[in-house]
């Protein structure tokens, strides 16, 4: 597992964006913690996906 911690400078619409590198990788979960996220074994549970009209 690799963890790696970003600090947001400004409120607003952000993009995480993936790019493969290399094709035997495989991103199996991707936690993003906003605040008041618990430990936990496994992870949190999968959320909804929620589209807010934001264009890709």
């Amino acid at each position: 597992m690799t963890s790696t911690r970003h600090e947001v400078a400004a409120p607003g619409v952000h993009r995480l964006k993936f790019w493969m590198v290399d094709p035997t990788v495989v991103l199996q979960r991707l936690v993003i913690d906003t605040g008041g996220l618990g430990p936990t074994y496994l992870g949190p549970p999968e959320s909804h996906r929620v589209d807010r009209g934001v264009t890709r």
